[in-house]
């Protein structure tokens, strides 16, 4: 039995001890959190690369699919400590934008890595608290997120077809494949994005956004029926509708060997202002 008892209080002393190590790493609700200290803090990010928060902020932050999808822009305002250990806590926004825009900047601020060095004060380290902007813009959005945007659009539409197995979106059996663009590398979103010609109206009217289009793939690859699903104004809804109509063949769909009809929802065509 000695034995026995033995490890069970060192496993207790070991919980104990993480335990403690743990509760080290977050300020005590007692501690101060100041604004001002004589030293501020550094930052370095996880792949021991010396960036700027700013930058680290910049490079991790992704675009969610449902601000894509309605069209989301601005700026979230997060609040955050960095404590005596360097570590980021008491995490929350003081600024709201869209629901999903909001949830993407709790996510990166609330995953970044310890500080190197806390703040001091008095030649001691403490809690020194910070308010960042997170900048989200379409110019952020890598054609991998519009391409998520543009697959879970297309897949709610086809939920609404009676016969899913004459309009493939993606491949759901062993004989049939999805459509592929073969005109970029980087993809149809990619494409159309290098193709938009600015209409000098909506420049002057400062208009800009995304504008979403419905089409469809035939049979012979070719793009046919484009619609507008969500439109910004007539100039950038012509535009778009336009650079659409005008992609290249694509390789079509096909089932059993045989090419058949494929649509397309709600595919983004950014327009950004210089």
């Amino acid at each position: 039995m000695k034995p026995i008892l033995l490890k069970m209080l060192a496993a207790g002393v070991l919980l104990f001890a993480n335990q403690a190590a743990r509760a080290q790493q977050q300020s005590s609700p007692a501690e101060p959190v100041y604004v001002v200290v004589d030293k501020m803090p550094r930052f370095k990010s996880a792949d021991s690369t010396s960036v700027s928060m700013l930058d680290y902020l910049s490079r991790t932050t992704r675009y969610p699919v449902g601000a894509l999808r309605d069209g989301a822009t601005g700026r979230v305002y997060v609040s955050f400590v960095v404590n005596k250990n360097g570590a980021v806590e008491q995490v929350k926004v003081v600024k709201k934008g869209h629901v999903e825009l909001n949830k993407e900047a709790l996510r990166v601020v609330s995953e970044m890595p310890r500080w190197e060095v806390p703040a001091q004060k008095d030649g001691q380290p403490v809690s020194t608290a910070f308010t960042v902007p997170i900048t989200f813009n379409m110019r952020i959005a890598t054609p991998a997120d519009m391409q998520a945007m543009q697959n879970q659009r297309q897949a709610a539409v086809l939920k609404q077809f009676a016969d899913a197995r004459t309009v493939l979106s993606s491949p759901v059996a062993a004989n049939e494949t999805a459509a592929v663009f073969l005109a970029d590398p980087l993809g149809a979103v990619h494409y159309l994005s290098q193709q938009v010609q600015y209409p000098p109206q909506a420049r002057r009217a400062q208009q800009q956004g995304v504008v979403l289009v419905d089409f469809v793939i035939g049979s012979d690859g070719k793009v046919t029926d484009a619609r507008v699903a969500k439109g910004i104004s007539p100039a950038l809804d012509s535009e778009a509708l336009r650079v659409v109509s005008a992609m290249p063949p694509w390789q079509p769909a096909t089932r059993e060997g045989q090419p058949v009809a494929l649509p397309m929802a709600a595919v983004p065509v950014a327009f950004k202002l210089k």
